[in-house]
């Protein structure tokens, strides 16, 4: 399957509502979108959409500061953090999810940052051996729960939700 027709680009409040109807897939952090366009207007992160045929069908959101968790916090200095690489289901295994990790490599690189990282749920193997190939390599940082809330279409808050994760790092040259 082709990917030829493929763009990454950042989110935007046109294509919001796109966004959330085809990239929506828990209902009770529908939240996430809005607040995510909204970082990347103050300058605190990019938020990525991967469009097919001019449908989002992926994202990724870097945010430059680096992660929250103060485990990671206290040991990387200048390391943005990737969170919530996703590709919708009918739209894997076609390349979409390597592209959107390298373009975050790649703004990573523009912006002058020598490493990225990434917290991976420990279960998750599939995602493990993606991310290996673009050389990303344990963290020596113990494992720890992360631990998120939303809001639903509605606005009511949902959660906590949690997850035991581990964190990467990949050094950029």
């Amino acid at each position: 399957m082709s990917t030829i027709n493929l763009k990454i680009i950042n989110i935007s409040w046109v294509l919001l509502n796109d966004v959330q109807e085809n990239l929506t897939f828990d209902e009770k952090t529908f939240s996430k979108h809005k607040e995510r366009l909204i970082e990347q207007e103050l300058g605190n992160a990019n938020y990525l959409i991967a469009l097919l045929n001019e449908l989002p069908v992926g994202h990724a959101f870097i945010k430059w500061k680096g992660s929250e968790q103060p485990i990671i916090k206290n040991k990387l200095q200048r390391c943005p953090h990737i969170e919530d690489i996703f590709v919708s289901p009918p739209n894997r295994n076609r390349k979409i999810g390597e592209k959107l990790i390298k373009k975050c490599i790649y703004l990573a690189k523009e912006k002058k940052f020598n490493q990225i990282g990434l917290g991976v749920e420990e279960s998750n193997k599939k995602a493990k051996g993606l991310y290996s190939r673009f050389n990303f390599i344990e963290a020596d940082i113990n494992s720890y729960q992360d631990v998120w809330t939303g809001e639903d279409r509605e606005g009511n808050k949902t959660g906590p939700f949690s997850s035991l994760v581990k964190y990467f790092i990949c050094k950029i040259n």
